[in-house]
């Protein structure tokens, strides 16, 4: 059990500190180049993640996966095939990149065509070095080695973080694409380091030796496509959303959408992405059904102990955070952020549910889970935009959103496995939630933190301790 929070922490550390350096970095934006920066930033980036999951397949998960499943010549086999086509997929979408966005750019936006196939130049160096990126940390997570892991996203971001000020003072709005680069190219060069350093020519030579094998290869492309479909998808909802916002209502809004974006789950992303480098290769090598639906249970479990403080936290203060991350400017993404916190709640639940189908393969109901989603909260954001309305209501699809998700991913184990989750562990998952609506109602107008808010800590202390000692003697799931 002390391996496993041992393990949590190695990978939090680096993620939490990521974060925080590239929240500095956001702050130095916000500060220089106001609303209208922050907007552009966020189109840029979300273009990025949205290329870099097709120049991948977001094959991340199906390559860890795959690696950890897989022994000796299989193993190596594999490995050589997927790099092999991920090489192949990086190229075709840097040149895709390349070509497309200055013209959305110069379309969608107030920017001239220079300044659009600038941004667009950089764009695609950085989706390339991304791409490159995220294939190296998935060897290094099959390989456990967190610590390197945890490094290489904390040197990287502090790179960027050290570079902001100056391209943001030097270049103005361009610098954006410039600072996306440098994170991309730092993180690339650090975790190949890495991935060599413990790799001896000779495995490299009988990698090559291998050659590309198509059983392999199929093998990795099968998984990877339903992560393709689902990474894609989810990416390019947020990239239309982000669109619909800047065409209807300009950068500045995008800005506070993206602050509102940003600090209502980035948080989240941080800590299931540190649950998940353990649990997913874990439950991937679990090949006894009880052993398997424990370390669920025990995943569901931490999660909600972890997640309800934090939330509660982000509930209370959300107006100090978006001024002292962003600036003042800022404090109207706010009212689009009460909604996305308590959305938070329920989309910890549903990743809990959905996490384990990648383990064990169950790739379909995954992928449609996945587009249920993007579907819903693509539409109910399409509405809220098209109606004219506030875009604060863009939180409430949110919680939509989330709410389907989540019911139709625990209904599969229900129905597929007869997994039931005992009715103390149900009420504990209510408490943690009551606490964070009773919170959102009594802060959802006030905007201030006051010395009354103390009284917050009660609630959520006592909540956290009581799951974190149930967690050391949790039972086994009843299976029927």
């Amino acid at each position: 059990m002390h391996s496993r929070f041992r393990s949590i922490l190695k990978s939090s550390a680096g993620s939490l500190s990521s974060l925080l350096l590239g929240a500095l970095a956001v702050k130095v934006v916000a500060v220089i180049l106001g609303p209208g920066g922050v907007g552009l930033f966020s189109l840029l980036r979300q273009l990025q993640q949205t290329f870099t999951s097709l120049s991948t397949l977001s094959g991340d998960t199906a390559l860890v996966q795959g690696l950890c499943a897989r022994q000796g010549l299989e193993r190596t086999q594999f490995l050589f095939s997927a790099v092999a086509i991920l090489l192949v997929c990086t190229c075709s979408a840097t040149l895709l990149a390349y070509i497309w966005v200055p013209t959305l750019l110069s379309g969608r936006t107030e920017l001239d065509v220079g300044v659009s196939a600038t941004l667009g130049n950089w764009l695609a160096f950085a989706i390339f070095f991304a791409s490159g990126s995220v294939v190296m940390m998935a060897l290094l997570n099959a390989k456990r080695e967190l610590g390197c892991m945890a490094l290489t996203q904390a040197t990287a971001a502090l790179i960027g973080a050290t570079s902001t000020y100056f391209l943001c003072t030097n270049f103005g709005r361009v610098a954006v694409a410039p600072l996306l680069g440098i994170i991309a190219l730092s993180s690339f060069c650090i975790s190949t380091y890495f991935v060599l350093r413990s790799t001896t020519v000779a495995r490299i030579r009988a990698s090559i030796n291998c050659g590309f094998d198509r059983f392999q290869a199929k093998r990795f492309v099968a998984m990877a496509g339903i992560t393709l479909v689902v990474g894609f998808a989810g990416a390019g909802t947020l990239l239309l959303v982000r669109l619909l916002i800047i065409g209807d209502f300009g950068l500045n809004q995008a800005g506070f959408f993206d602050a509102s974006w940003t600090l209502s789950t980035v948080y989240l992303v941080v800590l299931l992405s540190s649950f998940g480098t353990y649990f997913l290769p874990t439950m991937s090598a679990a090949m006894d059904t009880r052993v398997f639906f424990v370390l669920l249970q025990d995943l569901f479990k931490l999660s909600v102990v972890f997640s309800t403080p934090i939330i509660v936290f982000a509930v209370v203060t959300k107006s100090t955070l978006l001024s002292i991350l962003y600036s003042t400017e800022f404090i109207e993404a706010a009212d689009m952020m009460r909604w996305m916190l308590i959305g938070d709640y329920v989309k910890v639940s549903g990743w809990v549910f959905s996490i384990p189908m990648l383990a064990k393969r169950r790739l379909w109901p995954y992928l449609w889970l996945a587009i249920c989603w993007d579907a819903v909260f693509l539409a109910a954001a399409g509405v809220v935009i098209w109606s004219g309305v506030s875009i604060e209501y863009i939180g409430a699809a949110y919680v939509l959103a989330q709410c389907v998700f989540t019911i139709s991913s625990i209904a599969y184990w229900r129905n597929s496995e007869q997994f039931r989750l005992s009715a103390e562990d149900t009420w504990y998952w209510f408490a943690g939630l009551t606490i964070i609506v009773f919170a959102s109602i009594l802060k959802w107008i006030d905007r201030t933190v006051t010395f009354y808010d103390l009284f917050w800590l009660l609630p959520v202390v006592g909540h956290f301790c009581y799951g974190l000692l149930r967690f050391y003697s949790w039972k086994l799931p009843k299976l029927s």
